[in-house]
């Protein structure tokens, strides 16, 4: 193990939790309704109950890529990833020579189960980071669901014969949800965390009732007393982040039906405020009516009028050699594109939102906590 490799671990709230059509598709595996804290993993997505029809490798950003060429079960994309996932042992491998190993598989008891999550990380210097897993509720073994236990790396100290440089510590819900996160080096990473116990889950659509989940309330960093808190809809749709100095950002949705017919909630406005009192408007725009079962084009402009950033999505053979694929979340089946094809988002980023807790970099110990805006149009297409 050494200083030359820095993994990233965030939170990535992954997706809206509605579609119509296909009811609720967000997921609670323990950080909260529609969170995940990853730094990657790997699902298969199956066509029948034994036949794989490709890999979705999710990335700690929330940005999902379909890994659809098959060369002896090695799978790799057509789009620009630029990663393979040898199926044979579970590894992961990116073009500088490093690789993950996927030893944690979700248990048939899990929300997610069948997701991979990376167990090791080892770079062409043979440096290892080690990542652990709790044990789900009805398995028999570790490294059964998404909540991370224990991460080591070169820093690590011995505590009773176990080596660790971060724990992660749970309650007793079902899930078991994050507490805290505290480090065995002096360093600065301490982190808690807090929840909504009884959030009313109903739909965007037609109000109909899903019961009570738990959101992610509050994530504090300890050491100073920050935190950043997040407010939802009844949808558990993310409305407001307020920032440690009082700032916000804030978020209003829309539902929009495609050609085939299906609908989904997506980010219709962004608001940032500085102070907490004044904001700024960022709208977004699409074609409307949509013309295919997803957003041909989307615009973000500026709120002086003065610029604008846009991204346009095509089908996967208008374009020879594609851009970076980005597929939607929800149920894992393979049911075929409409048009027979994978919609492409040049830009994978525009995802979901994530907030960057830590960069796990051997010989740096600054907390970083980062919020990532995005639009969610990507999602209008099913799988």
């Amino acid at each position: 193990m050494g200083r030359g490799l820095q993994p990233h671990l965030q939170f990535a709230e992954l997706a809206a939790g509605f579609r119509r059509n296909l009811a609720v598709f967000g997921r609670d595996v323990g950080y909260g309704f529609g969170w995940r804290l990853l730094a990657g993993s790997i699902t298969p997505v199956l066509s029948d109950p034994y036949t794989v029809s490709y890999y979705l490798y999710t990335d700690s950003t929330g940005g999902e890529y379909r890994l659809d060429q098959n060369s002896g079960n090695v799978w790799s994309s057509k789009e620009s990833v630029y990663v393979s996932f040898d199926a044979n042992t579970n590894n992961l491998y990116f073009r500088d020579g490093s690789f993950w190993n996927f030893g944690c598989i979700s248990a048939t008891t899990e929300a997610d189960s069948g997701v991979m999550y990376p167990t090791l990380m080892e770079d062409t210097n043979g440096n290892q980071i080690l990542i652990r897993y709790l044990q789900a509720p009805g398995a028999g073994w570790q490294n059964s669901s998404a909540r991370i236990s224990q991460i080591e790396d070169v820093r690590a100290t011995n505590h009773s014969g176990v080596y660790y440089t971060y724990s992660f510590n749970y309650n007793s819900d079902t899930p078991k949800h994050l507490t805290s996160i505290s480090n065995s080096i002096s360093t600065g990473e301490n982190y808690g965390f807090s929840y909504v116990d009884v959030q009313t889950l109903t739909s965007p659509f037609n109000g109909q009732s899903y019961g009570t989940t738990r959101t992610l309330y509050t994530a504090t960093a300890t050491n100073v007393g920050t935190f950043h808190r997040f407010t939802y809809d009844t949808s558990g749709e993310l409305t407001n982040i307020l920032l440690p100095y009082k700032g916000y950002f804030a978020y209003d949705y829309s539902t929009i039906t495609f050609q085939d017919g299906h609908s989904y909630r997506e980010l219709l406005h962004r608001y940032l405020s500085k102070d907490g009192s004044t904001q700024t408007t960022y709208s977004i725009y699409h074609e409307s009516p949509p013309a295919q079962s997803f957003h041909t084009n989307t615009a973000i402009y500026d709120p002086g009028g003065v610029g604008e950033k846009a991204w346009y999505f095509v089908s996967a053979d208008a374009v020879l050699g594609g851009g970076p694929g980005v597929v939607s979340g929800g149920p894992q089946s393979a049911g075929p594109h409409p048009d027979g094809q994978l919609p492409i988002q040049l830009d994978p980023r525009q995802r979901g939102k994530q907030l960057h807790l830590f960069h796990l970099n051997h010989g740096r110990s600054g907390a970083i906590l980062r919020r990532f805006e995005a639009n969610r149009s990507d999602r209008g297409h099913p799988r």
